[in-house]
């Protein structure tokens, strides 16, 4: 019995990849977790920055598995720690 026939897969058969995008989880606790884009962008700053405050433990985040997130909580503790009064 040998078949010299062999079971090939064509491009239409294989299941669709996800992207970073789509393969991401949405977590909900008491507030949507932000990613460093929109940790960035909430702050008005890069995600390298963000990134970097991350490193220096400046900005607490929580890690889900391999991805880092950010409570809008913990970024409005930020913002009030290193907000400056116009008075110099």
């Amino acid at each position: 019995m040998n078949n010299n026939t062999t079971d090939t897969c064509t491009v239409e058969d294989r299941p669709k990849r996800l992207t970073k995008r789509d393969d991401r989880p949405i977590f909900v606790t008491g507030g949507d977790l932000l990613d460093q884009e929109a940790t960035a962008k909430r702050l008005g700053t890069t995600p390298r920055h963000v990134r970097r405050l991350h490193q220096s433990r400046q900005l607490k985040a929580t890690k889900v598995g391999k991805l880092v997130r950010f409570a809008p909580a913990e970024i409005d503790r930020y913002i009030a720690a290193n907000t400056q009064d116009g008075a110099a």
